[in-house]
Parts: C-alpha cells; structure tokens; sequence
C-alpha cells in the first residue's frame, strides 16, 4: 500500500437485493474504484441475511481451518433459499433453550456496545472465489473484469446492516463496528452503524421518496427508516452525502440544511463494457424466455394482491417450462396447453420495476387511447419489469392487455437481453411520477433510441431537451406523445436517436469516474466537506 493512499471500506449489502437500481450501481461503483489509485479499496461482504448467523465473536486467534469453517458457514448462510421461520429458525441457529438464545442476543449487544465494536475479520477470498464473482459482481460485470475485483481484499463480521437498522430503529442506539484503520467508510442509501471518529462516512444518497410520498409504499416502515437514518447520517457532522442528481440534492438540503457544504451530485453511468453489448437472441427469442404468465393471469375479482404468497403459488403452479423452452399453462380440461405469444415486430419499450410511482396504471390507459385510435397498428408495448408493491391498480389496468396482446410483460431479464429490447424498440418510454435518476431513458439515449419522458425535475435535469415531454398526469397527453413517437418518420426518429447518443456520452462511465476522481482528489486535499470538528 502507498504511504500516501487512503483506505477506504465499501459496504456491498445491496448486491444481495436484487440485479437492477441501487443493487446495480454497487457493484458498478465498486468496479469503478478498483481503478481510482489513491484509494485502498476493501469490500465488504454484508448481507442482510446473516442477521441468522450467531452472535459468536469471531477471533483473530482463530486456527486456519477453524476460520474456513465459520466463513463456509456465513457463506451458506447468507446465500441458501428462506425456508420459512420455523425452518430458517432449526436450519440457522440450531436447537437450543429459549433462555440460551436471548443470552446470546445480549452478548451481542454486549459487544456491540463496548469499546470499538465489533469486529471485521479478513475474509478469505481465494478459498470461495465463486462466491466473490457469481453472488456479488457477476450480474453487473463483464467476465473480464473478474480478475480486477476478485483481487481486492474483503472482510465481513458475524451481524449485519439489517440488524444494525432494526437496533437502531427500534431503540435508538446505534451498533458498532470496529472500522479503525479504514479513513472511508462508503455505503449506499443511508447507514445504521455507529462508527469510530477515525473513520469518515460517505453516503450515496438516491433520493428523499420515502418521506416525500410515503403513500407509495404499503405501510409507514421505509418512511420511518428513511427519515431516521437520514437525520442520524446528516446530523453527524462527519458524514458527505453523494446524491445521484442535483435535484435529490437540492431536496436532500432543503430538508436538513446542515448538510449543503457536506454533499455533492455525482450521477450514475451506463456500463459501456461487452455487458451493454445486445444479446444475440432475437427479440422473439426473449420474449419466450422472459414473458410473464402474472399480469395476464391476474384475477381482478380476487381479493388477493398479485404479489400475495397465494398468487406467487398459483402462478409456479400453473407454470411449466419444457426442455424446448416452451411455456405451458392449464387448460379448461387441466391438460397442459402450449401458451401462445404475440408476433413482436414493433415495439415502444418501458423498464422499471412495477410498483406506484412508476406511473404504470397512466401509461397503460394510454396504451389502450393509442390502440382505439389506431386498432390495425401492430406496434406493441413491451414492460420489462419485476413485480413491486402495492401492484392492484396498474395490474388491472394492464391485465386485459396483456391478454389481447397489446401489452408484453417481460421479468427477470437479463443485462444483454436487456440492451437487445433497447436496440431494437422503436422508442421508449419512461412515465414516472418521481424519480433520483431513472437510468432507462439514458440507457434508451445510448443505444439511439427516441425518448418519451414525464415532465419532472429529474428528467429535466438528467435528460434536459432530449425527450418528447408530457405532463404525467395528464393520460391524453402521454397518449399523443406515444402516438406521435409510433407514428414518426424514420429521419425524425434518426434524428432524436443521434440527440440522445451524443448527449449520453456524458453518463459514459469514462466520464463519470473522472468525476469520482475529482471528488477523491478533494477528499484527501481536504478542500471541501470538511467535517465540523476540523
């Protein structure tokens, strides 16, 4: 290590969330900092689910093998499949008395509390490589970059940022971790743990949604923890907030103006690497793949959301996949009928998971405004999108769509399918009521395509001329917009798709690292976000 690099620890639980979104910026930025040599970079594995692991304190005075064996388990422990709370509670933590638990939840409290926390012990990276690329990297990065992020050092400790944030939200007491040695503690969406003072915490910070439209979200928890971690984070006076767009920022300062001189908008970037490459699958071929059965088998009468465990059993029940990679469900009869597919020629193209802000209920009454206007048009709308929450109302207005074939519902699609959908769509659309960044519609822009985009301030900030804007509100207005996207003439369409390229380059991720760099080089220089005890 140069004397004059600094060392900086990256929390990497969000990989364990999910491909897309904050999940997928992780993994880029990790990436990303392998290459930023005035850093020490050290990763650390933390995933929600080894709140199951127990809470024995681990050793530096540990024997070789002794130390393979507990990182064997928090390795199984962290990546098997929930069986359920009764099944997880007799497979994680074994048979004990009740009375045998609860002291060691004091202990780990115990240790928590005293003196530096507890303690992040070296994980041996070169006995559980697979483990490193395919669970953590792999999704986002190309296969080259294995040998680049494999080689950084790892730690990991025996609790979790998911037990940390329940403490600290349930009894305001913050656990720590022993974090000496490190000068950076980086992390992503806000943090629970309570730090020693040699250690300074950057936030990435996305966006202040949870508080501002709390009625997006089933129930008040993820407003309660926004608000919670965030005024902890910002009333540390050590803490920089990174926020992906300057309107996050200027909503992030207006709310705890503390943190002006302490904060900074650095926005995220499009991987330009072999994965942004489209896949050698046909637009067909994906479709096949990746086409859901959930939307168009969705019951408006019943009184179960989609996203309930009843619908999830029904829907793997009513599912099968043959060796020719053909989908089948059931027939009046109960026989298995081969499940037909809409012809894909034209298509407009949305990304973003199901949930209420994304505005998916507007866009599909659009979508059938368009159709009734237009009823011999082929041109279909492709979702690729991952159930949320709080699904019943765009459901039900996508669902009869679905099955008439004007709408295609896509899941679990993959980076390189993904740019495929992107390369070959006549345009997208990205209808959100509010967002912190909204990579579709840059993705859209660096593969040429014409944007359709709600008139918001992110947009406005992040995609600024580009985009044919509408009002997100207004159902006949987006309905025009698409009409006019599906009905342009082809120099037109060229002509919005070189906008969008060039203006794209400067989400390149060549162009942004500089930006990471430049905030680095001020770190260290200590030129700005100065703490209030400096």
């Amino acid at each position: 290590m140069s004397e004059q690099n600094k060392k900086l620890l990256m929390d990497l639980w969000p990989v364990a969330h999910g491909h897309g979104g904050i999940p997928h910026e992780c993994r880029l930025i990790f990436d990303l900092f392998t290459e930023i040599h005035k850093v020490d970079l050290t990763g650390y594995v933390n995933w929600p689910q080894s709140k199951m692991l127990r809470a024995n304190r681990p050793s530096k005075k540990q024997k070789s093998d002794e130390r393979i064996y507990d990182q064997s388990q928090f390795v199984f422990r962290t990546t098997a499949p929930r069986l359920g709370k009764v099944k997880d509670l007799l497979e994680q933590e074994g048979f004990e008395p009740k009375w045998a638990r609860w002291m060691r939840i004091v202990n780990r409290l115990r240790y928590a509390y005293q003196g530096h926390g507890l303690p992040l012990m070296p994980f041996e990276k070169d006995m559980f490589p697979d483990f490193i690329w395919s669970e953590v990297f792999s999704s986002s990065l190309d296969a080259e970059r294995r040998p680049k992020v494999s080689a950084q050092p790892y730690v990991y400790s025996n609790s979790s940022r998911s037990v940390a944030h329940v403490i600290a939200m349930n009894t305001g007491f913050h656990q720590a971790i022993d974090t000496r040695g490190f000068d950076f503690y980086f992390t992503f969406a806000n943090y629970s743990w309570r730090l020693p003072r040699s250690t300074r915490p950057i936030v990435r910070y996305y966006d202040t949604i949870p508080l501002t439209n709390p009625h997006f979200f089933q129930d008040m928890v993820p407003t309660d923890a926004h608000y919670k971690t965030v005024k902890f984070n910002a009333e540390d006076g050590r803490t920089i907030f990174v926020c992906d767009s300057n309107p996050v920022r200027a909503e992030l300062v207006r709310l705890f103006p503390q943190v002006e001189e302490r904060s900074i908008a650095i926005p995220c970037f499009v991987h330009t690497g072999r994965s942004t490459e489209p896949s050698a699958m046909s637009v067909t071929e994906i479709v096949r793949a990746r086409s859901s059965p959930r939307i168009s088998g969705y019951d408006a009468n019943d009184a179960y959301d989609i996203d309930s465990e009843r619908h999830r059993t029904a829907s793997k029940n009513e599912k099968a996949r043959l060796p020719d990679d053909e989908y089948f469900k059931l027939d009046a009869l109960g026989k298995k009928a081969p499940r037909t597919f809409p012809r894909v020629e034209r298509y407009v193209l949305s990304v973003a998971t199901l949930e209420p802000r994304k505005n998916y209920a507007r866009l599909a009454r659009a979508w059938r405004i368009v159709k009734a206007r237009r009823p011999e048009d082929q041109t279909r709308l492709m979702i690729v999108a991952n159930l949320g929450w709080k699904v019943t109302d765009s459901v039900n207005t996508l669902a009869p769509l679905v099955k008439r074939g004007h709408v295609i519902h896509l899941e679990n699609v993959e980076n390189r399918e993904l740019h495929r959908l992107y390369r070959d769509a006549i345009g997208v659309v990205s209808p959100s009521l509010v967002e912190g960044f909204d990579y579709s519609g840059i993705e859209g822009m660096y593969h040429g395509r014409p944007i359709v985009a709600s008139d918001i301030p992110v947009h406005r900030s992040v995609y600024e001329d580009v985009p044919i804007y509408f009002d997100p509100y207004d159902v006949e207005e987006l309905a025009d917009r698409l009409e006019r996207l599906i009905t342009m003439p082809d120099n037109d369409r060229l002509e919005l798709g070189h906008r969008g390229i060039k203006h794209a380059e400067r989400y390149h991720r060549s162009t942004v690292k500089h930006q990471w760099e430049n905030f680095v080089d001020e770190l260290l220089m200590k030129q700005k976000y100065m703490p209030k005890d400096d």
